[in-house]
């Protein structure tokens, strides 16, 4: 998790995206699609102000959800093309794409393993910050908005346990 955190926060300083783990990391969100946007949630309040308070948002939900999903990633086994092993976040490219060879379950082709993994990963997104794909019907109120805003995460837990 350390070393998760430690790539996706250096993605804050590179602006232009031209390190090499920027580009990897921003192109398996793009493939997986695991950082939710609360901007299109039903209830939003439209205007200027709040375009800028999503733009926070979004940044940070990226920080918080890209280093679950390499931490998540890094805990996967998978083979390379010499036949060692390595882990999940190993076998992508800087385009988001499995590199040449790599074998990622033998039971399986490579393509319904990562869509396995895409569910894998929406599951504990949602799990551990929140379902933001289905709105609440709390947040249909402004007090709602208020109670809820940095807590979308809490009626998911505590349905869990």
């Amino acid at each position: 998790m350390g070393q998760s955190y430690r790539d996706v926060w250096s993605t804050i300083y590179d602006l232009k995206r031209s390190n090499s783990t920027t580009k990897k990391l921003i192109s398996i969100e793009q493939r997986f699609r695991v950082v939710s946007d609360p901007s299109q949630e039903l209830y939003r309040q439209e205007g200027k102000a709040s375009d800028v308070i999503y733009i926070i948002t979004k940044k940070t939900e990226f920080v918080n959800c890209m280093a679950f999903t390499g931490a998540f990633m890094r805990n996967i086994p998978v083979t390379d093309n010499k036949g060692q092993k390595s882990n999940l976040y190993e076998a992508f490219d800087d385009n988001g794409k499995i590199k040449e060879g790599w074998i990622l379950d033998e039971s399986m082709n490579n393509d319904d393993f990562l869509f396995n993994v895409e569910m894998q990963l929406r599951l504990l997104i949602k799990k551990s910050h929140g379902n933001y794909r289905d709105p609440l019907m709390g947040k249909k109120t402004t007090l709602g908005r208020m109670a809820f805003q940095f807590r979308t995460w809490m009626p998911e837990m505590y349905e869990s346990r």
